[in-house]
């Protein structure tokens, strides 16, 4: 909590206002234009297809680009000179950074979670559909779903893919900062690797693990929806602080 604190107060309140409002606004947009406005075409959705609708188009079309926005301008404050020289050694000083990475993508996913169930809930009016015809994953399957996934399983799978997509973008942003000297280009390759990834359907950083249609005959897979993503975000987190380098903070 005191490092969530801190977050929050070495960014302007007008910056933080910002973002929460857009954040707030555009997941439940994103939810009326891909399930609600196409209920006809695409069948009823649920609760459910809002937790995959937001996982699959949300997450990479706002919500990264606009929270790696914000830890752009915090981490740009934790880099100053005159803060680094406070720190033992430049390992230290990316590790602060890996936390502070942590911390908001692990404030932000839990964030995007409620504002989702709020929002899936009230636009969509059903919790679970699956087992009724015209709903929306009757029209994708032509058959009703006869397994109901566990509504927790499905929720924790959700928050879990968001800090992972949120931790590892906003790390590889760090990453290429770190090495390049130029914080846009770390904002604009983490934003790239991100974009290709989900229109390309393919890719192993922010795609691979995600909720997506396949759910509706396969339910929430362990490995692939839980662990694995836990596994990169660790994996991402240990190579990134093997392979750093010394950085002059003073240029």
């Amino acid at each position: 909590m005191k490092k969530l604190k801190l977050l929050f107060n070495v960014s302007e309140a007008a910056l933080t206002a910002a973002v929460f409002v857009l954040v707030t606004a555009l997941v439940p947009m994103d939810i009326i234009l891909k399930l609600v406005s196409q209920s006809v075409i695409n069948g009823n959705p649920c609760l459910y297809d809002a937790l995959i609708s937001v996982n699959v188009s949300t997450m990479w079309r706002y919500v990264v680009p606009f929270v790696l926005f914000y830890v752009l301008y915090i981490q740009k404050y934790d880099l100053n000179s005159a803060i680094v020289i406070r720190r033992k050694n430049v390992r230290n000083v990316w590790i602060n950074s890996q936390i502070n990475m942590v911390v908001a993508a692990g404030f932000f996913s839990a964030y995007i979670t409620v504002v989702t169930l709020t929002a899936g809930y009230l636009m969509t009016g059903k919790v679970y559909n699956w087992d009724e015809k015209f709903s929306k994953a009757f029209m994708a399957t032509g058959d009703i779903v006869q397994n109901r996934p566990s509504l927790w399983l499905f929720i924790i799978a959700f928050v879990i893919e968001a800090f992972a997509i949120l931790y590892v973008s906003g790390t590889l942003m760090m990453i290429m900062w770190w090495l390049t000297n130029n914080q846009w280009a770390g904002f604009l390759a983490a934003l790239a690797v991100s974009s290709f990834e989900n229109m390309a359907y393919m890719g192993f950083l922010t795609y691979y693990y995600k909720l997506r249609g396949n759910i509706y005959m396969n339910g929430v897979q362990i490995w692939r929806n839980i662990l694995y993503p836990l596994i990169l975000c660790l994996a991402v987190s240990l190579v990134t602080t093997v392979i750093i380098r010394r950085k002059d903070f003073f240029r």
